[in-house]
């Protein structure tokens, strides 16, 4: 994803949109929410990355910590995570995954093109490139 950021960000034909789909357990739902109180703080990417590091680990108590770890305003995360205040955006995203046949993690989607699993980059850029050209980009 940093790769497609890096190549395609500044460009006004890609739009990269991050969404949620914790559908494993209680703790991956707390993460979802974790990083959106997170976002609140303009941290969204440092914490994802804290989070892909610990896979598994995500206790309440351990997404503080991490929030701490990272210098987050701890109180204002933990009143975040522990009052839910995105638990509802979770659950859309987690709907709006399932209404698009979402089933598992990573799950990509190139316009219409779902592209299920870890791929590397190369897949993503022919994809991009192919609908670029389509639509009349310049690639």
């Amino acid at each position: 994803m940093r790769q497609i950021q890096e190549t395609y960000g500044g460009t006004e034909q890609v739009r990269l949109e991050f969404k949620n789909f914790a559908f494993l357990s209680e703790g991956s739902t707390w993460a979802a929410e974790a990083v959106f109180c997170a976002a609140d703080q303009g941290q969204f990417w440092p914490y994802h990355d804290v989070l892909f590091e610990n896979q598994g680990h995500f206790s309440k108590d351990s997404l503080k910590r991490y929030a701490a770890a990272l210098d987050l305003e701890t109180g204002v995360f933990d009143d975040c995570l522990d009052g839910g205040k995105h638990r509802q955006e979770v659950q859309d995203q987690l709907d709006e995954g399932r209404a698009k046949g979402v089933g598992s993690t990573p799950t990509v989607f190139v316009n219409e093109t779902k592209i299920v699993g870890a791929r590397p980059f190369e897949t993503f850029q022919a994809l991009i490139e192919q609908e670029l050209e389509r639509e009349g980009g310049e690639g």
